[in-house]
């Protein structure tokens, strides 16, 4: 049993910082200065929690000009492979539906594109190294989302 809730800016944000640090500073190496960035301050966190409250997943979006940005996707490492990142990602995308901005915008690991263009997203531009990994920009504009019958994480 899971349940998810949504956090605004650093309002009970510490679960959300202990996944992303056990994800990404911890696994990652990123450099905590970078993973935790002004962004947290204007986005909305949503995470998703087990029945004893322990965090399982997270991810953030936010706007950007005219685009709205989603990202920080992450699943604790002993439920990998259980498709909370692809409920995570549907929940940001179903947001995203409904705030301004005409594209979503995400920057995840190249390895990683593959996950996101089953929802619609084409890449832009060349790849660039950033955060302790080589990421491509990616974006789709809201009224092309795709939405797969099936999850895959």
């Amino acid at each position: 049993m899971f349940q998810t809730h949504w956090s605004f800016g650093r309002e009970n944000f510490d679960r959300v910082r202990q996944l992303r640090r056990v994800c990404f500073v911890n696994e990652q190496g990123i450099d905590e200065n970078e993973e935790f960035d002004a962004f947290d301050g204007i986005s909305a966190h949503l995470f998703v929690e087990d029945s004893s409250g322990e965090p399982i997943a997270a991810g953030r979006i936010f706007p950007d000009g005219e685009t709205t940005r989603i990202g920080r996707i992450c699943v604790a490492p002993s439920l990998r492979g259980r498709l909370y990142d692809d409920l995570v990602l549907r929940i940001l995308l179903y947001k995203a539906e409904g705030l301004a901005g005409n594209t979503v915008v995400t920057c995840p690991a190249e390895k990683d594109a593959s996950f996101y263009e089953r929802f619609g997203f084409v890449r832009a531009g060349e790849p660039f190294f950033e955060r302790n990994a080589l990421r491509v920009k990616l974006c789709v504009p809201r009224d092309k989302i795709v939405w797969p019958k099936e999850c895959s994480g």
